[in-house]
């Protein structure tokens, strides 16, 4: 066999093994979900700072309620400095309706959640999870304002299971928000309810 027939059939031998290993190389350390793995391992403190909430509110009233406790379980479940708890309380004020807004500003909103989460560690307490009524268990009324214009409510009730020093506990809210003008549903007030009170 001729010398450089030998020769051409060794390096072709060479490149088709080094196409071989860099393509087994490529297979084994790509990111096969790429910007979707991102997002994956952004945490949920990052997830909700990040939100837009003018391109991309909650467009249900679970939705805006699900968002919300979200942001509860950051307050309370982990470690925020000062500043990370003033962007998350920035975040859940533009969940609020204007007449709630009004009636608690920033600063004093703010300064309340300071001191509830000052009360939840001293009792060690956290939210472990949380669980929103079904769709199909909102109540949607339609309501007049102050002013006589007729506006659409809703009723959305989450249960929040809570650990703290003495055991574990149930905490059930009622949410009660309003379509604000530009068809955003804002929170307009919440409170404790009895577990089994529909009202």
């Amino acid at each position: 066999m001729d010398i450089k027939k030998i020769v051409k059939i060794g390096v072709a031998t060479i490149i088709c093994v080094l196409l071989i290993l860099g393509y087994y190389f490529y297979l084994t350390h790509r990111n096969p979900g790429g910007a979707e793995n991102e997002v994956q391992e952004k945490t949920q403190y990052e997830q909700i700072i990040e939100r837009d909430l003018e391109l991309d509110y909650p467009n249900t009233p679970r939705e805006v309620v699900k968002l919300f406790s979200k942001i509860l379980e950051c307050y309370y479940n982990e470690g925020h400095s000062e500043d990370e708890i003033m962007k998350l309380a920035s975040q859940q004020f533009l969940l609020l309706d204007k007449e709630l807004q009004d009636n608690n500003p920033e600063l004093q909103y703010y300064s309340g959640i300071k001191n509830d989460i000052r009360n939840y560690k001293n009792n060690k307490r956290q939210i472990k999870s949380f669980t929103l009524c079904s769709s199909d268990e909102v109540k949607y009324l339609t309501d007049e304002d102050s002013s006589g214009v007729k506006r659409d409510i809703a009723y959305v009730t989450c249960s929040y299971f809570i650990q703290d020093k003495d055991g574990f506990t149930n905490s059930n809210q009622c949410y009660v928000l309003r379509k604000d003008e530009d068809g955003n549903w804002k929170i307009l007030v919440y409170y404790l309810v009895e577990k089994g009170n529909d009202d």
